[in-house]
This record gives C-alpha cells, sequence and structure tokens, in this order.
C-alpha cells in the first residue's frame, strides 16, 4: 500500500499545482490536523486504500476506536468515525471556486448533526453559504399559535443533515422522532417542518419553498 499512497501524495502535488479538479478524498487526505482531530494524515490514507481494495477492515484512530470508509464519490465522502458518529467532506464546486463542507452527526440520544465550510485552503468561510436552522427556522405559521406546546415537549431539535450531489440538494431533516414519543411526534408535525431543502448549483445554495 505504500506505493499507491506514494503515487496518490503526488497526485495531490500535481492537481494542486496544475490547478486540476480534484475529489472529496483528496481533499479529505489535505485536511490539516486542526480539522481531523481524531485522524493522521496516514490513518486517512489507510482508510481510503482499504476500501478501495475493497476491504471491511478498520483503522484505529487517534482515540484507538476503529473507523473506516463508508461511501464515496467525487464530491461526497463518508466516514464512519465510530459506531456512533460519522464524517461527511462535501465539495461544492463551480468554475471559479470551490467550497468544503464537514458534516459531523452524532447518534446518542438522537441523530444530531453540525456542518462547517470551509474554502479550497481548509479556511473557515467569513459567511456560510448556509446555516444550520435554528428552533425558530421549524416552526410553521400554524405553529405559531402553539409555541408553549412545541418548546414543552422539546427542549432542541435535532437534525441530521444529507447532502445529494445527484439531486444537487442539501438537506436538513428534522429528527424529533427519535427524542419524542410517538404520540408527541406526531402531534407536532402538525407545527414544525419536517425538512428544510436547499438546491445546490456550484457554490450557491438557494432554499427551496
Amino acid at each position: 500500500m505504500k506505493s499507491l499512497r506514494v503515487i496518490f501524495l503526488i497526485s495531490l502535488m500535481i492537481c494542486a499545482i496544475a490547478g486540476v479538479a480534484r475529489t472529496a478524498a483528496d481533499f479529505f487526505v489535505s485536511m490539516p490536523q486542526e480539522h481531523a482531530v481524531v485522524f493522521s494524515q496516514t490513518q486517512r490514507m489507510d482508510m481510503l486504500d482499504y476500501f478501495r481494495y475493497g476491504s471491511d477492515e478498520g483503522t484505529e484512530n487517534l482515540y484507538g476506536d476503529k473507523s473506516r470508509i463508508a461511501a464515496e464519490t467525487p464530491s461526497l465522502l463518508t466516514v464512519d468515525v465510530t459506531e456512533n458518529s460519522t464524517m461527511q467532506v462535501a465539495m461544492f464546486a463551480s468554475k471559479n471556486d470551490t467550497v468544503l463542507a464537514v458534516i459531523s452527526t452524532v447518534d446518542i440520544q438522537a441523530r444530531d448533526a453540525q456542518i462547517e465550510f470551509y474554502d479550497r485552503n481548509w479556511k473557515p468561510l467569513r459567511r456560510n453559504p448556509v446555516n444550520k436552522p435554528l428552533f425558530c427556522d421549524w416552526i410553521t405559521k400554524d405553529g405559531e399559535a402553539h409555541i408553549a406546546d412545541i418548546t414543552m415537549a422539546l427542549e432542541f431539535i435535532p437534525v441530521t443533515i444529507n447532502y445529494d450531489p445527484e439531486a444537487s440538494t442539501l438537506t436538513f431533516h428534522n429528527n424529533m422522532e427519535n427524542l419524542v414519543s410517538a404520540y408527541d411526534a406526531q402531534r407536532l408535525s402538525q407545527w414544525l417542518l419536517s425538512d428544510i431543502v436547499y438546491d445546490v448549483k456550484g457554490t450557491k445554495f438557494s432554499r427551496r419553498k
């Protein structure tokens, strides 16, 4: 596998110099250690090697857990960090720009995710193209009359985030059904949005009405 790693690193250098389009996997490998706290660069390359060879072998991360690549497309890489957490590296590219996103999901009490945006050099964007919806963003017009009922049943709204490269959508999903009873989930669904969807065109995001 060492020879594959050398070839991979050389290809990264050539792409960077020539300005050739890169993939989410390339950016995953080049991610600064401050953003990839759980994995060293060698561990990231090991995971890619195993995945591309069709192996289910996990790679021990810096915390001693086993991590593995779950899926790879040119613009989206999914990593099973632990049994209860995942990381996705998404790449949004236009003719003149590239925006990266890291989607981190933890499944403890209920699946909940965070999203952070960076430029092609892994510098945080000064202004995010989209932000994770706030509690108030999920409340419908009908729900405004029932805010007391909603906040009594829910302390927060757990949200899963899904980027679909084929559909060119970024979807924030209300995951409250895993946090409250079936009765409350049905009652609250009258007053809360189930999804907030953004259409993605290059590096531009527009909220779907």
